[in-house]
């Protein structure tokens, strides 16, 4: 009789303990959602872009919102929108420098990568920047930042 209730309390607080962390995961997420929103209605409002293909964070000394996409003369550009002055904007035309592909086969050529998390383009003090974040052959977090216009390595951290 015991080894039922021990069984059913320790379900109970299994099931108490995954809902509370799937509602705390849920309320911190909403924040940035709404910003995305935000950030997505000025985009499509200004007419800047007729299509989104990706958005997301880039955090380093500010905080940013990287939104790309297609322009009505179909040219991929990227929008680098300051998260806290909403007035400051980076246009970034794709075209004009390395694509995500090049900077991650950079990435592997010259560093030890044994996965990429993810690639972001983003706004540093040099300008536009590539950051690739990965794990190296001994799971350790790795970070390389390629500028976007050339490919060349800016900074590197390594074994996080």
């Amino acid at each position: 009789m015991k080894k039922k209730w021990i069984l059913a309390i320790v379900v109970l607080l299994l099931v108490t303990v995954t809902s509370s962390l799937g509602i705390l995961y849920t309320l911190a997420k909403k924040p940035e959602e709404a910003e995305f929103l935000r950030v997505q209605t000025l985009v499509m409002d200004q007419g800047l872009l007729t299509e989104i293909t990706d958005m997301y964070a880039y955090n380093s000394v500010k905080s940013y919102v990287t939104v790309i996409g297609l322009t009505s003369e179909a040219e991929e550009v990227a929008y680098i929108l300051d998260k806290e002055d909403n007035q400051t904007a980076f246009e970034v035309k794709l075209a004009d420098g390395i694509s995500k592909e090049q900077a991650e086969q950079l990435t592997r050529d010259e560093a030890d990568v044994n996965e990429i998390l993810s690639i972001k383009l983003g706004q540093e003090e040099i300008g536009p920047v590539w950051e690739v974040t990965y794990l190296n052959s001994n799971d350790a977090l790795s970070y390389t930042y390629l500028d976007f216009k050339t490919g060349d390595w800016w900074k590197r951290i390594s074994n996080l």
